[in-house]
This record gives C-alpha cells, sequence and structure tokens, in this order.
C-alpha cells in the first residue's frame, strides 16, 4: 500500500468511525476510555434526576409512580401519532407527564379540555420543554388518561 492510499483510506475511515461512536447510545459503548466518558458526561443528567425525585413532595411522587405505571399507554400514543416526528419518546415524555398530573389534580378533573388549555400552556415551560404548539397534543393525551385513570 502506498503512501497515498494510505493517507486516503485515513481520510475516508477516521470521520466515518467518529461519526458510528457519536451515533451509538451511551450504553453501547464498551471499549477502554469511550465508556468512561459517556457514562460521565450523563452522570450530571442522572444526578439531576435523583435530585428531582428526592424533592417531590408526597403527592408528586405519587403522580410520578401513577405515570411510570400506565406509561406504556404513552409510548403507544407516541408511536402511532409522534413517531414520524423526527423526535424520540423521551422528547415527548415531559408532554405526557405535564398533561397526566394535570389530569390527577382535582381541580382539572371536571373540565373539558377548552378549560384546561390555557392553565396547562400557562403552565408549560417553553425553554425547557419546547414549544407548545409542537407539544400540545401530547399533553392533551395526558391529561385525558389522568381524568380517565381518577375518574375510574
Amino acid at each position: 500500500m502506498t503512501t497515498t492510499t494510505a493517507f486516503r483510506f485515513l481520510i475516508l475511515v477516521i470521520p466515518f468511525t467518529w461519526v458510528i461512536l457519536r451515533l451509538m447510545p451511551a450504553e453501547q459503548h464498551s471499549y477502554g476510555h469511550v465508556h468512561l466518558v459517556s457514562s460521565q458526561a450523563q452522570e450530571p443528567a442522572r444526578q439531576q434526576k435523583q435530585d428531582r425525585i428526592a424533592g417531590m413532595t408526597d403527592r408528586e411522587k405519587e403522580a410520578f409512580d401513577k405515570f411510570v405505571k400506565h406509561e406504556s399507554r404513552f409510548k403507544d400514543h407516541y408511536q402511532s401519532h409522534f413517531s414520524t416526528s423526527h423526535y424520540d419518546y423521551n422528547q415527548y415524555r415531559p408532554a405526557y407527564q405535564h398533561g397526566f398530573e394535570l389530569g390527577l389534580d382535582p381541580r382539572y378533573r371536571k373540565m373539558d379540555w377548552s378549560r384546561v388549555e390555557p392553565e396547562a400552556r400557562r403552565t408549560w415551560d417553553e425553554s425547557t420543554m419546547g414549544l407548545w404548539s409542537q407539544y400540545k397534543d401530547a399533553v392533551r393525551y395526558g391529561w385525558e388518561q389522568g381524568v380517565t385513570l381518577e375518574r375510574g
């Protein structure tokens, strides 16, 4: 192999390898220091989630537990309505959870969506969770599921 051929080969292989490694989920990295770097990058997010759960009231913890227990409904809804949106379920999860928690709240159970939506939008943090227009249908579905669960 000539030097020029080897150089061309490296120019093609290095970027390709980098792209493949960047696209792999962190759990898939299992070679040398790559796994350590990926784990360290995810550690702040895990700690943030644990801190958020630790700071919840009993009512919020109960709502969170109910949400997790019924999460398969939201995943099914995501698959049938949003899977082609180029966003994965985890980006829609806060919307489902926001609506679900509103549906569990006694103040919003007996209202129809047209009366609940302004409050849902007001409490939706676009800077953190994304544009309301993109996620409002997932919030509504979450609210409907929360209301259905509480009504029995």
